[in-house]
């Protein structure tokens, strides 16, 4: 018997082991079957993939754009797609610690749906409950996503060209006012102790990462239409359920504290946000790419209108405004009859005569108009950061507490405003004619990058200013050609009353850099000039506004003849800007030198242009410098 039991226990103990250890045995083989069969799909390769992990380009070769290590599983995740794609299978199957919210499957909750699409997972690994992403997505409830454009702010150099905001819209319960809706940002992390200059050079040349970070809209309404006055324009996008959940489950993922590489040109809030936006398609869309030389908040618009749902809709919805407190100040004081206006000028100049307003002869609507307009107006010059004295602050409380005597007004609908895509888009190309004295006659060609001037159509971009980055007019004869100017940047701001009742106004300014010809009769000079001015603008009429600024330059001539010069140069001119089909512009200027002998005198410009549409132009120009003029012609196409 004891031979008998020693050969059953030979026989069949190797045999109860295995069977003992099947289950994790086949766990084994099938994460086995499944790296296999991932790199025989080659599923590290595809662009899904690699945007998942953005890398660079949609090509394994490069690396990601992420710069957190706690983003990767794998050590080499970031340069190896393939090494986190394999990290990422296993961590799926790993078992569940006391943090569910940590699992990979919580974690990375984009790609474990996205690979469950490409990959058969047999058997599949045990699915994680995610309470947090549960709690913050908010599936069942959601109804749609939403882009949101907030106007340009020329305070600050990362907002110049406005700024891009995604907003998760939902159906039902606490968080379905719009106001709570939770909306996505993405921002640089600069160092609070940077001023203003530093933060600019960072910004440009990489020194800040950059997050995304998410917030209930009416803190971001506030910040921008109530402190910052900027108007906001939100577009629902036209988005299937699966695509909405594809932003949702990427979005998770970024919010773990991931960190980018920051650029104001290129790798900003419209690149990031364009990329977010652009995982709700498997297949690879045009928003934007790392091949580009820069990325523009508006331009995001543009190209989403460009994009077609599948029965042949822009993606991109009607819009809808929310208005800064500017516009709805300018929105009242529209409505204010010429003794309205009397009123709420000289109270806000004399408050004492708050009282004699009950003696004006108005209607008790008349009088709650007239105090609802001087409560947003000593609100809006609060938002400016303008010194409000004692008497003025206790003046709005004194007419809040005489307003709540009088009626409540039959709310208004908001007047027709155009809408941000009804402006010109940010790329414009030129070409037309010149000519000299009625004899020297060529060619001038042009491309700008970015963005609006003076004279271009104002809908959808700041009245009275403009913001003009890397504009090269290049001319041609019959023996040569040569550049004739490259304006690295020109910003100009008219500052105006936002009402018609001038009681509020700021200073103008302006600033710029370029290399061009020194003067009209001096093409074969070419200085290195920079500019800046302040002065004061003043609405003549409607829609003209007369300007005058004290511009200092300093100028480094280039070639045979160098020299260096500080000039002071004082201008005088008109602005007349009609909507969108006609403006005219006319200065005249005197340059002085202070330091140097280089001086150009007396100059004088006028130059109208006439919009054909939205994408196409033309250009009058007259100039007289000393005894030479010149006028141009040009043909302005915007793309």
């Amino acid at each position: 018997m004891k031979g008998n039991h020693l050969l059953f226990w030979w026989l069949f103990y190797p045999l109860l082991l295995i069977g003992l250890g099947t289950p994790l045995a086949a766990e084994k083989l099938a994460l086995q079957t499944l790296l296999q069969s991932a790199t025989t799909k080659k599923v590290a390769q595809h662009s899904y993939w690699l945007r998942l992990l953005h890398y660079r380009s949609t090509t394994p070769t490069n690396k990601s754009e992420i710069v957190s290590q706690n983003f990767f599983l794998d050590p080499n995740g970031a340069q190896n797609p393939q090494a986190e794609l394999n990290a990422t299978l296993r961590a799926f199957y790993e078992p569940v610690g006391e943090n569910p919210d940590q699992h990979a499957q919580c974690r990375f909750i984009a790609r474990f749906h996205w690979l469950q699409q490409q990959l058969e997972f047999s058997p599949a690994p045990p699915l994680v409950k995610c309470p947090r992403f549960q709690r913050w997505a908010g599936l069942s409830k959601l109804d749609s996503l939403s882009v949101v454009f907030v106007s340009a702010y020329l305070d600050n150099p990362a907002s110049f060209f406005g700024h891009l905001l995604v907003k998760i819209n939902l159906k039902e319960g606490l968080f379905a006012h719009p106001l709570l809706s939770p909306t996505l940002n993405f921002g640089a992390s600069p160092d609070p102790d940077d001023n203003a200059l530093v933060y600019a050079v960072k910004g440009i040349f990489g020194g800040y990462s950059g997050r995304f970070s998410d917030e209930r809209f009416y803190n971001f309404q506030h910040i921008y239409g109530e402190n910052e006055l900027r108007d906001l324009w939100e577009y629902p996008l036209k988005l299937t359920k699966t695509q909405q959940h594809r932003v949702l489950f990427h979005t998770w993922e970024l919010l773990q504290d991931v960190h980018f590489e920051y650029y104001f040109f290129l790798e900003n809030c419209a690149y990031r946000m364009a990329e977010l936006i652009a995982m709700a398609w498997e297949e690879e869309i045009n928003l934007y790419s790392s091949s580009e030389f820069w990325a523009i908040p508006i331009d995001v618009f543009f190209r989403l209108q460009r994009l077609q749902t599948p029965d042949g809709q822009s993606v991109l919805g009607k819009s809808i405004l929310v208005p800064s407190r500017q516009r709805r100040l300018q929105w009242k004081t529209l409505d204010l009859s010429e003794s309205q206006q009397y009123w709420v000028i000289n109270i806000q100049r004399q408050p004492e005569k708050l009282t004699a307003l009950e003696q004006s002869g108005l209607s008790l609507e008349a009088q709650a108009q007239v105090l609802d307009t001087l409560i947003d107006l000593l609100q809006y010059q609060k938002a400016r950061e303008e010194i409000i004295s004692e008497s003025l602050q206790n003046l709005r409380q004194q007419v809040l507490l005489r307003r709540s005597e009088l009626p409540i007004l039959v709310k208004t609908p908001q007047p027709l405003t155009p809408d941000s895509l009804e402006g010109h888009p940010p790329l414009r190309t030129q070409f037309g004619g010149f000519q000299k004295n009625g004899a020297e006659r060529g060619i001038e060609v042009g491309i700008r990058a970015a963005y609006h001037d003076l004279l271009d159509p104002v809908h959808g971009h700041l009245p009275y200013a403009e913001l003009q980055v890397l504009d090269l007019k290049v001319r041609f004869n019959e023996k040569n050609w040569w550049v004739h100017q490259l304006k690295f940047f020109e910003i100009q701001n008219l500052s105006l009353s936002p009402t018609r009742l001038g009681t509020v106004s700021g200073v103008s300014w302006r600033t710029s850099g370029e290399w061009q010809e020194e003067a009209l009769d001096k093409s074969q000079h070419k200085v290195i000039r920079l500019v800046g001015g302040i002065g004061q603008s003043i609405a003549l009429q409607q829609d003209l506004v007369g300007f005058t600024f004290a511009d200092t330059i300093l100028q480094s001539r280039t070639g045979s003849m160098p020299e260096t010069s500080f000039q002071l140069q004082p201008a005088i001119g008109v602005l007349w800007q009609t909507g969108d089909q006609w403006s005219m512009l006319a200065q005249s200027s005197y340059r002085q030198p202070l330091l140097g002998e280089s001086a150009l005198g007396p100059s004088t410009e006028w130059e109208g242009r006439w919009q054909v549409n939205s994408k196409w132009g033309l250009r009058f120009t007259w100039q007289q410098q000393g005894t030479v003029q010149e006028a141009k012609v040009l043909i302005h196409h915007f793309w």
